[in-house]
């Protein structure tokens, strides 16, 4: 149960949020309710609860009402594990969640962006998103933190429900986000870091060859909102931009599994002087002119800044697409290095 989600939800669903959350802690799935509830607004209520109570992994988000000439029963979604198999499942959970928690990298985290982008880390380098289940629906447990941290399967919501469970056991203020994503149903993460909220979504990355991308990692409602969508008024204002230089995510070096080159390296850092005067990029053909004319001409450093147009900036894209072209026309492999800004959308590459 999260106080902090209790604080944005409307006054009339405050009381079914507290009572579900303490029924999902009793393992319980019927709630004696008072007044009459829409079912749509109640389904709303169950998902935030489901976020907000990771170690409810039994439950489903499905519920109905049973009404008599006396009162009102909420009955919640149930999977069908038995009493004892639950019982081992969430000692599982603990034992992960404890052996996480005694990871000598997270031992060393000296503030809250570092313990933060240690949790980000693990669930974006152990998990693999379960791809079938968003076909078949026969995985139930890929919507849940032990699908997550004990399978290491799961989706958006069960990363989401992983996060904020270690969020939990290290006291960092955090709540459940239930929103869309390219019009689908999708989850995420709002957090607390140095006393300002801001959204991390733990599915949505780009792995940069074996490496975590940090794109959805501490945004402001205004960056997360370009792919994300989701009711405002229902959570925290996040109005801060990340601009912590942590050297967790400043530098990060790793050896392209290409044979063309060798390493590069990749930068989220604050933007210098010197590259305001990059040249925008609004399309992928003017990229590619932009990338000839350097290359023909040799030009050692290339600043490009992205249009807005072109969404969430994954730089392994342009990347590849700069290696081949340097391919196509001078037929020779070489070694660069790329500083990638996130917040102001430019990328620097340096060649030899």
């Amino acid at each position: 149960m999260s106080s902090y989600t209790i604080q944005y939800l409307p006054t009339g669903t405050r009381d079914l949020y507290t009572s579900i959350c303490s029924a999902f802690l009793s393992n319980r799935n019927s709630i004696k309710i008072s007044g009459s509830q829409n079912l749509n607004e109640a389904l709303g209520v169950l998902s935030r609860c489901l976020l907000d109570v990771p170690t409810a992994i039994n439950f489903k988000s499905e519920l109905s009402f049973e009404k008599t000439l006396f009162e009102q029963m909420l009955y919640i979604g149930k999977l069908p594990i038995s009493v004892s198999r639950l019982a081992v499942m969430k000692n599982e959970l603990n034992e992960k969640v404890n052996q996480i928690l005694l990871n000598p990298e997270l031992k060393g985290c000296k503030c809250d962006s570092e313990i933060l982008c240690f949790i980000y880390k693990h669930i974006q380098s152990t998990t693999e998103y379960d791809n079938a289940e968003v076909v078949s629906h026969q995985h139930p447990l890929s919507h849940t933190a032990y699908g997550s941290l004990v399978n290491q399967l799961s989706v958006c919501d069960g990363n989401a429900k992983g996060m904020i469970l270690l969020c939990q056991k290290l006291g960092i203020p955090c709540m459940g986000v239930d929103g869309t994503m390219n019009n689908g149903g999708h989850s995420w993460v709002i957090v607390q870091c140095n006393g300002k909220w801001f959204h991390s979504d733990p599915t949505f990355k780009y792995l940069l060859n074996g490496s975590p991308d940090y794109s959805h990692w501490l945004q402001s409602d205004d960056e997360i909102a370009i792919t994300h969508q989701w009711n405002r008024a229902a959570y925290p204002i996040c109005s801060h931009k990340n601009t912590i230089l942590d050297s967790q995510i400043i530098s990060t070096s790793v050896s392209l599994k290409k044979d063309q080159i060798g390493m590069f390296h990749n930068t989220y850092a604050l933007l210098p002087f010197e590259l305001e005067d990059a040249v925008l990029v609004e399309s992928i053909p003017a990229y590619q002119k932009i990338l000839k004319t350097a290359i023909i001409n040799k030009n050692k450093i290339i600043i490009v800044k992205f249009n807005m147009s072109f969404g969430v900036i994954n730089p392994e894209l342009y990347l590849n697409l700069f290696e081949r072209m340097v391919t196509e026309i001078l037929s020779v492999s070489m070694e660069y290095t790329y500083k990638f800004y996130r917040d102001h959308r430019i990328l620097i590459i340096e060649w030899k």
